[in-house]
């Protein structure tokens, strides 16, 4: 290791250490470009796969999910060749992107396991 390198290290380790109020921390994380890659990756994935759903369901027919997988598909490029100053803007974009995918196609299979409870609880009232 140089010295370079351990001088950064114990950049890190010291400001790790500093005493900051939640105020100061909250703000950083505000101000964070990487935040924001991160919810508009999430965003932009995630609204193909909702309206997809939300088709499935008879709900928000008006919109063609294809159409909202191409705008996202542009909205996603675009912003991976916008998101060059640093490597993590790219990282949390993907990241996001992910998230998005995986937290939708969770959340509509709860909602579906709770509308078939709730069914399956109806029908048993029922009879």
């Amino acid at each position: 290791m140089d010295f370079a390198t351990a001088n950064d290290y114990l950049g890190v380790l010291s400001s790790v250490f500093q005493r900051q109020t939640i105020k100061d921390i909250l703000y950083e994380g505000i101000m964070s470009t990487m935040l924001y890659w991160t919810i508009f990756g999430y965003a932009v994935s995630s609204a193909p796969l909702a309206v997809w759903n939300l088709h499935k369901y008879n709900v928000l027919r008006s919109v063609s999910w294809q159409a909202v997988a191409g705008v996202s598909t542009l909205l996603f490029t675009a912003a991976w060749l916008f998101a060059d100053s640093t490597p993590a803007d790219k990282i949390f974009l993907g990241l996001g992107s992910i998230a998005g995918v995986f937290c939708t196609h969770l959340h509509f299979e709860i909602a579906e396991l709770i509308s078939g409870h709730i069914e399956a609880a109806h029908q048993k009232k029922d009879e």
